[in-house]
């Protein structure tokens, strides 16, 4: 097993859990991830598809289908971190959640070479929300007038 899969393998106890979860809110709709070799197509962050650069035809093994994206793999100055945010170079990691009560292995993760591109097609148009950079304008109420008014007093 080599260093990656052994620091995978060690934090999926505690981890996978939520690795899933965030996968699923962090990775939704359509994506595709692009390495040296291949170009790897994700629905809702679960691999569908791999074609190999340069040849367009869509070659997926079936282990790989089913493949949830957890996030990608960084080494900075020898310390490994697993982030949901794609940096150039990252690496990424598929997982697939063992059956029953196996605990996770080194099978049940996927690191890809360095990654190239991570693409995630535009929203789709129509109203969407804008947020302004200037804060709402609050207005001040009118002060209360300072002229008093008195009852006539009349003495005769």
């Amino acid at each position: 097993m080599d260093v990656l899969s052994s620091f995978l393998v060690k934090l999926a106890p505690s981890s996978a859990a939520g690795w899933i979860a965030l996968g699923a809110e962090v990775f939704r709709g359509t994506s595709e991830l692009e390495t040296a070799n291949s170009v790897y197509a994700l629905e809702g962050g679960v691999l569908v598809s791999r074609t190999k650069r340069g040849s367009g035809n869509v070659e997926t093994p079936r282990g790989l289908v089913g493949l949830r994206l957890v996030g990608f793999l960084t080494d900075e100055d020898g310390l490994y971190g697993l982030s949901p945010r794609w940096r150039e170079g990252s690496l990424a990691v598929l997982f697939r959640a063992p059956k029953g009560e196996r605990s996770p292995d080194e099978r049940s993760f996927v690191v890809t070479t360095a990654t190239r591109a991570f693409r995630v097609p535009p929203p789709a148009s129509g109203p969407r929300l804008v947020r302004s950079i200037h804060p709402p304008a609050v207005r001040r109420p009118l002060p209360a007038s300072l002229t008093r008014l008195f009852a006539a007093t009349t003495t005769l």
